[in-house]
């Protein structure tokens, strides 16, 4: 397996190739219009969107290549539990944003994985709504946290040719790598999540069913999530919010990397 700085570097160019296209795109189409004299209305919808998410995206690939070194060799540390106790039944919901939240099946909430916001971000998903934009997977960073500390950073770039997310702990260093690729014999997708030179959990399915059996390195069975599954007997707030069934095998001492493997495997499939 390449070195999680090795993965970061290449991605972080990949991103600064990808922003420097969109920003000569962008700069490019401002220029035919402003020489046309006309088309502000193509401008604005095209132009000035593709140079901002351009931007956005330089700027985070540049970032993965000048501050990764000294921090990107996965470091073995404890996994802390989340959850002490969990019903055999749980919602994985997630609302119009990117957010998630876990539910109990009567509609009580029992933890958070948030998106980070960052002002670029913030700027990058305005120019979103433009039609030049709408598909661009921007590269985000999604936080963990216990009583307001950051416990867990979970990475996804953008424009990533597989979906992977890298898993930074409190301090500062990274303890793990998610990775989704499709098998080509069978032609399922599997997932999997790196920890040093361990597989901490697995799973594998066809996304068209999003019926997933999540397994643990002794290849014991934790849970079957559901993705796009309806609540049934939940709350009506639960049936009309998106997001996916969580039967639990084990229900006691869930770790966070679990959750955050769960939320990995809900939102590549999205």
């Amino acid at each position: 397996m390449d070195s999680v700085e090795s993965l970061i570097k290449k991605e972080g160019r990949n991103q600064c190739l990808s922003g420097i296209a969109l920003m000569l795109a962008g700069a490019g189409i401002l220029m035919f219009f402003l020489i046309g004299k006309g088309g502000t209305g193509l401008m604005l919808i095209y132009g000035i969107p593709a140079l901002g998410v351009g931007l956005y995206f330089f700027q985070a690939g540049w970032k993965d290549l000048t501050k990764v070194d000294g921090a990107a060799e996965l470091k073995m540390t404890r996994d802390p539990v989340a959850f002490p106790e969990v019903p055999r039944t749980m919602y994985l919901g997630t609302g119009a944003g990117r957010d998630a939240r876990f539910f109990d099946m009567d509609g009580n909430a029992m933890g958070d994985i948030t998106d980070k916001k960052t002002s670029m971000g913030r700027v990058a998903e305005l120019l979103l709504l433009s039609p030049a934009s709408a598909n661009f997977p921007l590269p985000r960073v999604y936080q963990v946290k216990e009583e307001g500390e950051v416990l867990y950073e979970l990475e996804k770039k953008g424009f990533s040719l597989r979906s992977k997310a890298y898993v930074k702990g409190h301090e500062d260093t990274y303890v793990g790598l998610m990775k989704a690729k499709k098998d080509k014999e069978s032609k399922q997708m599997v997932f999997s999540y790196q920890k040093k030179d361990e597989t901490l959990y697995y799973t594998s399915g066809d996304p068209y069913i999003g019926k997933y059996y999540v397994k643990d390195s002794r290849d014991r069975t934790l849970l079957t999530l559901k993705n796009g599954a309806i609540p049934v007997g939940a709350p009506d707030k639960l049936q009309r919010m998106n997001g996916s069934v969580i039967e639990w095998e084990t229900t006691e001492n869930i770790p966070y990397t679990l959750l955050l493997f769960i939320f990995f495997l809900s939102h590549t499939e999205q």
